[in-house]
C-alpha cells in the first residue's frame, strides 16, 4: 500500500469499496456536467409565458450543477481517482446515462430523467459510505438534497403534477 493515498486507505478500512467509490463519483461527475450543459441549452431554447422566473431557475440549477461537479474531482482526487480524459466515457457505461441532446420538450424530459437517476445515484452512494466515509457522505447528503428540487422543479416544468408521482425503489418518479 506505499503510495496510497491516506483517505482511500481509510476508507477502504472502514469497509468502503473505494473503486467502486471512485466510479460512482467519476459517474456523478460526468453527469453533472451533462446537465449543465443541457441546462445552459435549456436557457437558450424559446421561453414560455414564466420565462424570466423559469429562466433563473435554469440558472441557478446549472449554477448547482457546476459547483456539485467541482466539489466531486475534490473528493475524487481526494480519494487517489483521477477523471477519464474523454469525460464522455462515463457515459458509455450503462451505470450513466447521459441528458440527450434534442428539442426543448424532449430536452426537459430527458434532464428529468437525468435528475432522477442522479437522485438515486447519489443515495446509493450515502447508502455506501454512511457511517464509514463521513466526509464523502455529507457532500453527497447536500448535492442529493439539491438534485431532489431539481428533479421536483423539472418534474413541473414537463407537466407532472405532485399527485403523479409514485414512489418506486426509495426515489420519487413520474408515472
Amino acid at each position: 500500500m506505499a503510495g496510497r493515498i491516506a483517505a482511500a486507505e481509510m476508507v477502504e478500512g472502514a469497509g468502503v469499496d473505494v473503486s467502486m467509490l471512485l466510479t460512482l463519483l467519476v459517474d456523478s461527475a460526468a453527469g453533472e456536467l451533462s446537465t449543465c450543459k443541457q441546462l445552459d441549452l435549456l436557457r437558450q431554447a424559446p421561453s414560455r409565458p414564466d420565462g424570466e422566473r423559469a429562466r433563473q431557475r435554469v440558472d441557478a440549477a446549472a449554477a448547482d450543477d457546476r459547483r456539485h461537479f467541482d466539489a466531486l474531482v475534490v473528493r475524487i482526487h481526494e480519494l487517489g481517482g483521477t477523471l477519464p480524459d474523454d469525460m464522455k466515457e462515463p457515459h458509455t457505461r450503462p451505470s450513466c446515462p447521459s441528458a440527450a441532446s434534442c428539442d426543448t420538450a424532449d430536452r426537459r424530459e430527458s434532464l428529468l430523467r437525468a435528475k432522477q437517476f442522479a437522485v438515486r445515484s447519489y443515495t446509493r452512494i450515502c447508502d455506501m459510505t454512511f457511517g464509514r466515509d463521513p466526509r464523502t457522505y455529507r457532500l453527497v447528503l447536500t448535492i442529493l438534497d439539491e438534485e431532489i428540487g431539481h428533479e421536483a422543479w423539472l418534474s413541473e416544468l414537463v407537466g407532472h403534477n405532485p399527485g403523479d408521482r409514485q414512489v418506486i425503489g426509495s426515489t420519487m418518479t413520474t408515472a
